[in-house]
Protein backbone atom coordinates (compact mmCIF):
# COMPACT_ATOMS: atom_id res chain seq x y z
CA UNK A 1 0.00 0.00 0.00
CA UNK A 2 1.57 3.00 -1.03
CA UNK A 3 1.53 6.34 0.88
CA UNK A 4 0.17 7.98 -2.07
CA UNK A 5 -3.09 5.81 -1.74
CA UNK A 6 -3.41 6.39 1.75
CA UNK A 7 -3.16 9.89 1.33
CA UNK A 8 -5.52 10.03 -1.49
CA UNK A 9 -8.13 7.96 -0.03
CA UNK A 10 -7.51 10.30 3.35
CA UNK A 11 -7.63 13.76 1.05
CA UNK A 12 -11.15 12.44 -0.30
CA UNK A 13 -12.01 11.81 3.01
CA UNK A 14 -11.53 15.39 4.09
CA UNK A 15 -12.99 17.25 1.03
CA UNK A 16 -15.79 14.86 1.56
CA UNK A 17 -16.40 16.63 5.09
CA UNK A 18 -15.17 20.03 4.48
CA UNK A 19 -17.80 19.90 1.70
CA UNK A 20 -20.69 18.24 3.90
CA UNK A 21 -19.57 21.27 6.89
CA UNK A 22 -19.69 24.31 3.99
CA UNK A 23 -23.26 23.38 2.74
CA UNK A 24 -24.13 23.02 7.02
CA UNK A 25 -22.68 26.42 6.91
CA UNK A 26 -24.14 28.14 4.27
CA UNK A 27 -27.46 26.45 4.57
CA UNK A 28 -28.47 26.49 8.30
CA UNK A 29 -25.90 27.90 10.56
CA UNK A 30 -25.14 31.33 8.81
CA UNK A 31 -28.85 32.18 9.35
CA UNK A 32 -28.82 30.88 12.72
CA UNK A 33 -25.95 33.14 13.60
CA UNK A 34 -27.58 36.29 11.57
CA UNK A 35 -30.45 35.72 14.15
CA UNK A 36 -28.18 35.55 16.90
CA UNK A 37 -26.63 38.93 15.91
CA UNK A 38 -29.99 40.16 15.30
CA UNK A 39 -31.14 39.28 18.52
CA UNK A 40 -28.02 40.22 20.43
CA UNK A 41 -28.39 43.31 19.08
CA UNK A 42 -32.17 43.74 20.36
CA UNK A 43 -31.11 43.15 23.59
CA UNK A 44 -28.86 46.67 23.50
CA UNK A 45 -31.79 48.24 22.54
CA UNK A 46 -33.17 49.13 25.31
CA UNK A 47 -31.25 51.65 27.84
CA UNK A 48 -33.43 51.23 30.86
CA UNK A 49 -32.48 47.59 31.54
CA UNK A 50 -28.99 46.58 33.87
CA UNK A 51 -26.34 45.91 31.96
CA UNK A 52 -26.97 42.17 34.05
CA UNK A 53 -29.81 42.03 31.83
CA UNK A 54 -28.58 42.61 28.78
CA UNK A 55 -25.99 40.13 29.39
CA UNK A 56 -28.61 37.42 30.17
CA UNK A 57 -30.34 38.75 27.38
CA UNK A 58 -27.30 38.17 24.79
CA UNK A 59 -26.61 34.93 26.57
CA UNK A 60 -30.13 33.06 26.14
CA UNK A 61 -29.66 34.42 21.83
CA UNK A 62 -26.88 32.83 21.82
CA UNK A 63 -28.00 29.25 23.33
CA UNK A 64 -29.00 27.76 19.74
CA UNK A 65 -26.05 28.61 18.24
CA UNK A 66 -23.83 26.98 20.88
CA UNK A 67 -25.78 23.90 20.86
CA UNK A 68 -26.06 23.52 17.27
CA UNK A 69 -22.21 24.20 17.02
CA UNK A 70 -21.72 21.59 20.08
CA UNK A 71 -24.04 19.07 18.29
CA UNK A 72 -21.80 19.62 14.94
CA UNK A 73 -19.10 18.99 17.23
CA UNK A 74 -19.95 15.87 18.31
CA UNK A 75 -21.25 14.29 15.00
CA UNK A 76 -17.87 14.92 13.49
CA UNK A 77 -15.98 13.17 16.56
CA UNK A 78 -18.66 10.60 16.48
CA UNK A 79 -17.42 9.84 12.50
CA UNK A 80 -13.74 10.50 13.20
CA UNK A 81 -13.95 8.03 15.61
CA UNK A 82 -16.05 5.50 12.85
CA UNK A 83 -13.19 6.50 10.14
CA UNK A 84 -10.14 5.64 12.86
CA UNK A 85 -11.97 2.66 13.60
CA UNK A 86 -12.79 1.41 9.90
CA UNK A 87 -8.87 2.24 9.25
CA UNK A 88 -7.86 -0.18 11.91
CA UNK A 89 -9.82 -2.87 10.89
CA UNK A 90 -8.39 -2.73 7.17
CA UNK A 91 -5.16 -2.55 8.31
CA UNK A 92 -5.86 -5.27 11.11
CA UNK A 93 -7.06 -7.34 7.87
CA UNK A 94 -4.31 -6.50 5.87
CA UNK A 95 -1.41 -7.44 8.39
CA UNK A 96 -3.07 -10.51 9.07
CA UNK A 97 -3.44 -11.56 4.85
CA UNK A 98 -0.14 -9.61 3.72
CA UNK A 99 2.45 -9.45 7.02
CA UNK A 100 3.27 -6.28 8.95
CA UNK A 101 5.06 -3.84 6.20
CA UNK A 102 2.62 -2.14 4.52
CA UNK A 103 5.33 -0.42 2.55
CA UNK A 104 5.42 -4.18 0.39
CA UNK A 105 1.93 -4.17 -0.39
CA UNK A 106 0.57 -3.75 -3.94
CA UNK A 107 -2.59 -1.77 -4.94
CA UNK A 108 -4.19 -4.85 -6.21
CA UNK A 109 -3.64 -6.27 -2.75
CA UNK A 110 -5.06 -3.40 -1.00
CA UNK A 111 -7.88 -3.19 -3.14
CA UNK A 112 -8.73 -6.84 -2.73
CA UNK A 113 -8.38 -6.92 0.75
CA UNK A 114 -8.73 -2.92 2.25
CA UNK A 115 -12.25 -2.87 0.55
CA UNK A 116 -13.63 -5.99 2.04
Amino acid sequence: MSNSTMENTQMKVKLAVDEMIDDLDKNYLRDMQKAMFQCSARCCDNKKVTRESVENCVEKCNDGMKNAQGYLEKELGGLQDQLSRCAMTCYDKLVQQFGPNVNNYSEQQVCLEGGS
